[in-house]
């Protein structure tokens, strides 16, 4: 996980529309499908239209389950970033930990259908990010009631996890147990997941937990490969049952 960080990170750094022409947000975009797809994980990587004619797709990977009738559980998160080295690092944290949760759950056979999500704007102040939202909305709305959806931020700082939700009754929130902890609906506020529980979807943040102790001389890294430990055992709980 720690090259993959410092390669999104460090080596293609700021993936903004507003910096070098968005050349960052291309290379992401080729990063993610490259190291997703079927040279690599073996996913099939579908390339929706993002908001911009010529610009970065929205990427979306499956995962079948048994039951394809069963309520799906979305997993999403933004490869785009801000244009500060702070910004970089907590944007990059979420897509590093979904490619990583991706690539463990791969082989796994769950009751229901998974689907990963990356989208190409969610940092930016444009309207680039609405009109992405929208589309992510939409794809959602066409399959069966969402069992829950995942929206992913900062996963560094802690190695425990954090949800937050508007309705106390999603799975994730039952399933988090020892994981972590669920924080106040305030907590969301401003978030992608506030904006999708707003128009009526089983959204929840989840982030990386500030109020977890570190452990002493903890690195970044290991405690990033921590929290996304967590999460993969978030995801394999979600998988089964009702």
């Amino acid at each position: 996980m720690a090259d993959d960080f410092n390669k999104l990170a460090g080596v293609i750094g700021a993936r903004n529309s507003t910096v070098d022409g968005g050349k960052g947000l291309t290379r992401a975009a080729s990063w993610i499908e490259g190291i997703l797809g079927p040279s690599n994980t073996g996913y099939a990587v579908q390339k929706f239209n993002g908001p911009e004619t010529g610009g970065q797709p929205i990427l979306r990977i499956d995962l079948q389950g048994s039951e394809e009738k069963a309520p799906p559980l979305w997993i999403v998160s933004a490869y785009d970033s801000p244009i500060d080295e702070k910004g970089i690092a907590e944007a990059s944290s979420a897509v590093v930990a979904m490619v990583a949760a991706a690539q463990a759950v791969a082989g796994d056979k769950p009751m229901r259908p998974i689907r990963f999500v990356f989208l190409p704007h969610g940092h930016e102040t444009s309207q680039s990010v609405s009109t992405t939202e929208a589309r992510f909305m939409k794809m959602v709305s066409e399959e069966a009631k969402a069992h829950s959806i995942l929206c992913l931020g900062n996963l560094r700082g802690s190695g425990g996890l954090a949800l937050a939700s508007g309705d106390s009754s999603n799975p994730a929130l039952a399933a988090l147990s020892a994981l972590g902890t669920v924080l106040p609906v305030e907590k969301a506020n401003g978030t992608l997941a506030a904006r999708l529980f707003s128009s009526g979807l089983p959204a929840v943040s989840l982030t990386a937990d500030p109020a977890e102790p570190v452990a002493a001389g903890a690195t970044e890294s290991e405690l990033l490969a921590t929290s996304t430990g967590r999460f993969v055992e978030l995801i394999r709980r979600l998988m089964v049952g009702k």
